[in-house]
């Protein structure tokens, strides 16, 4: 009867720790809050385009766990995370404005870049 307690104890106490590592792991794997401490860029491969053209905006954060949020003013967005596709309207000209917001935890910081659509 003793043996049989004595595993029951061995085998609440291995739940008990188990869990409470895996509670610490998810923590350590990107479950946490996250940070930011700057928007160190933003770039364009090329900052004019006809319509129709396409560029690879890339953004560099400083930070943990940021996830990536993008907008333009006109044109299409391709893709997700830190680096995009921006597309130019086949019938529009003049300025987009491309606005990538991070975020991470209760952080968050944008940064636009503007980019001409000019007719040739």
């Amino acid at each position: 009867m003793n043996v049989k307690i004595t595993l029951y104890f061995i085998l609440i106490f291995l739940i008990f720790f188990l869990s409470c590592g895996k509670e610490n792991n998810e923590e350590s794997n990107g479950s946490s809050d996250g940070y930011i401490n700057s928007f160190v860029s933003l770039t364009a491969e090329k900052d004019s385009l006809v319509p129709g053209e396409s560029t690879k905006i890339t953004a560099l954060v400083d930070g943990d766990c940021v996830k990536y949020y993008w907008d333009a003013t006109q044109g299409d967005i391709l893709g997700s995370g830190r680096e995009i596709t921006y597309v130019a309207l086949l019938c529009a000209c003049g300025k987009s404005v491309i606005t990538c917001k991070a975020k991470a935890g209760s952080y968050e910081i944008s940064r636009s870049i503007i980019i001409y659509i000019i007719d040739e």
